[in-house]
């Protein structure tokens, strides 16, 4: 059965959009992994000196950067995580929704597989990310704890914004988080509601 016009704008939309999402997770993973670079050469480096002897002060004072590393890669990551959350919603609720041809459902098949997968996994994935985005700032913060109490402003200063750098970005992950759920929860009940409808108005007719 050849397409109608309007399926054929739906599966032109579904395409592009999952292209994007799929470019956004890989943009995600990239960067996830460029942070787990950055954070083991940060932890070389202020382990060895400049000449890989021994360790000195200063390179451990180095440490301190990864707090305001972590809090950016924090707003990167999640800012993605909520554009492939919403690019989901709009596939599965919006762009489904719209098709008339009944031949053409199939099409969808494998993305709510991807959609179940994801959503079942998003809990998981919220704490990993957790645990290699702020578990190396709070490890260098412990590791530089005498700076919080220093007689150089300058380390008092950089070791208390890193603290609230940390803390925030807990919070945006945990935020981003409660975001996803309700967005995936509004849709639903979005779509339950124009279901009712429909149905509605074919049985009157």
């Amino acid at each position: 059965m050849a397409l109608s016009e309007n399926d054929e704008i739906v599966l032109c939309f579904f395409t592009s959009a999952k292209e994007e999402v799929y470019s956004r997770i890989r943009l995600r993973d990239t960067l996830l992994a460029a942070y787990t670079t950055a954070v083991a050469a940060t932890f070389a480096f202020a382990k060895y000196s400049s000449l890989g002897i021994n360790p000195s002060e200063d390179t451990k004072n180095a440490l301190l950067i990864l707090p305001y590393m972590g809090f950016a890669f924090t707003l990167l990551v999640c800012y993605h995580h909520l554009c492939i959350a919403t690019l989901g919603a709009y596939i599965k609720f919006e762009l489904r929704a719209k098709l008339k041809t009944v031949t053409t459902v199939h099409v969808f098949d494998g993305w709510h597989r991807f959609e179940e997968h994801r959503n079942g996994a998003q809990r998981l994935r919220t704490v990993g990310q957790a645990i290699i985005l702020v578990i190396p700032p709070i490890t260098a913060l412990f590791i530089n704890y005498e700076a919080a109490i220093s007689s150089e402003w300058s380390q008092v200063v950089y070791f208390w914004f890193g603290v609230a750098a940390t803390l925030v970005s807990l919070a945006t992950i945990i935020q981003t988080y409660i975001n996803q759920k309700q967005l995936n929860g509004s849709n639903e009940r979005v779509h339950e509601r124009r279901a009712r409808s429909q149905d509605q108005k074919e049985s009157q007719v």
